[in-house]
């Protein structure tokens, strides 16, 4: 987000600068003809409008911001030489200029920018002996000048500062909806949490559950099996052994009577049927 700011604003200030040498260039043109200043003016135009057309093309304005700033410096010193020093009109722009350096620039830019900046201004106000400084008495159309330029100054630090306010504004609005998107998102998942908590509660009950269940069949089962058992012992044991004793007594009266020899033949086949029947009823349950 710093980075867009700083590139919105270059791109802001670029726009400024451009229209106010764009009046520079023709208040110049009219006042002072084609002499040094003038074409000064018209090399900053050029060279702004240049810097924004590079702006939209370039992922890192960083070096652009810093060559905007070289050139608008260059242009400070200039007119603070030729146009009246303290008591022109190039402090006021200085205002706004430290301001723009400080949002825009960042690392080493900054440092740079900051010391190129207190460099030059602070050589020109802590040593004015070693420079020149032309005041506006001795400038044709010098008040004119710099009270237009006070109007202009005016109208550029209301559109900058009106400018960083929209900008606040907008990523005021852009923060306060990412954190209500995070809110939500948090909303979310604390509610997930909530159901992967409660579905887990349900898993281990389930689990409980499940291992009671089991071990209730298991039980069943061995009461079954147990009962199974028994059964197969009374099958095996207590129920053959009586038909056992009714084929010995059929062979024993078969033995002592030929006569019914036909009707106990029949009661060993129907007692050896039956004893076949125990014999698979009991593999069955074994």
């Amino acid at each position: 987000m710093n980075q867009e700011i700083g590139r919105s604003v270059l791109r802001y200030g670029l726009w400024l600068a451009i229209a106010y040498q764009l009046y520079a260039s023709v208040a110049s043109t009219f006042t002072l003809g084609l002499e040094l200043t003038t074409i000064l003016n018209f090399v900053f135009l050029f060279s702004f409008f240049t810097l924004l057309r590079l702006l939209t093309r370039s992922a890192d304005f960083q070096p652009i911001a810093l060559t905007y700033q070289i050139l608008c410096m260059i242009g400070f010193t200039y007119f603070w030489l030729n146009f009246g020093g303290m008591k022109g009109s190039v402090p006021y722009f200085l205002c706004v200029f430290i301001a723009s350096v400080i949002i825009i620039n960042r690392g080493v830019y900054l440092v740079a920018a900051l010391l190129l900046y207190f460099g030059i201004f602070g050589s020109l106000i802590f040593l004015p002996e070693y420079f020149t400084v032309t005041e506006f008495d001795d400038i044709p159309a010098g008040r004119i000048t710099r009270d237009l330029d006070y109007i202009i100054i005016m109208i550029i630090l209301i559109a900058f500062f009106i400018y960083l306010k929209s900008q606040f504004l907008h990523y005021k609005a852009q923060v306060i909806r990412r954190h209500h998107e995070l809110q939500k998102l948090a909303s979310t998942v604390y509610d997930q949490n909530q159901k992967l908590e409660q579905q887990q509660r349900e898993i281990r009950m389930i689990n409980d559950n499940l291992e009671q269940i089991i071990s209730e069949h298991t039980r069943e089962i061995e009461h079954k099996h147990e009962e199974l058992s028994e059964y197969a012992f009374i099958n095996a044991h207590m129920l053959r052994a009586p038909l056992c004793r009714v084929v010995g007594l059929a062979n024993l009266i078969e033995m002592e009577n030929r006569n019914h020899a036909r009707d106990m033949k029949t009661i060993r086949e129907i007692s050896a049927e039956i004893d076949s029947i125990i014999c698979k009823i009991n593999d069955s349950v074994t």
